[in-house]
């Protein structure tokens, strides 16, 4: 039940901040508690360094809070698969495809993307073993 029930949050994450570029608070709320009935987490000590190394890295390149927080509840309970290899490469897929998608939509080069879809996307994908 519990993995469905994250999928559809998922979903519903990802075509929101596609749509309007944010990510609810409410939103990341249901996730963290979603994945707290799942924790899925490698040392402590590594995810509390990934944690204040991204911390750092989303403000110094101005990502805002909310997928701070949402990439925040990942690692606190999901950190054994967000801080893979394969987690890392396919978020970079991703992030490519939206920047190329946008730079063909906008013509521009100096535009925000959702990066909501860039974090859930992998993760739901090695959540759910694809």
């Amino acid at each position: 039940m519990v993995p469905w029930c994250i999928v559809i949050l998922v979903s519903h994450m990802c075509i929101y901040d596609l749509r309007f570029f944010k990510v609810r608070n409410l939103d990341s709320a249901l996730f963290l508690g979603l994945l707290l009935l799942d924790v899925n987490s490698s040392s402590l000590q590594s995810a509390l360094l990934a944690s204040v190394i991204s911390i750092c890295a989303f403000i110094g390149l101005k990502i805002g809070m909310g997928d701070l927080k949402l990439w925040l509840a990942l690692l606190a309970t999901q950190s054994a698969l967000v801080l893979s290899v394969v987690f890392l490469s396919r978020a970079v897929v991703i992030a490519g495809l939206l920047v190329a998608a946008n730079y063909l939509r906008i013509a521009r080069k100096c535009t925000s993307i959702a990066f909501a879809p860039v974090l859930l996307i992998p993760f739901l994908s090695l959540y759910l073993g694809i």
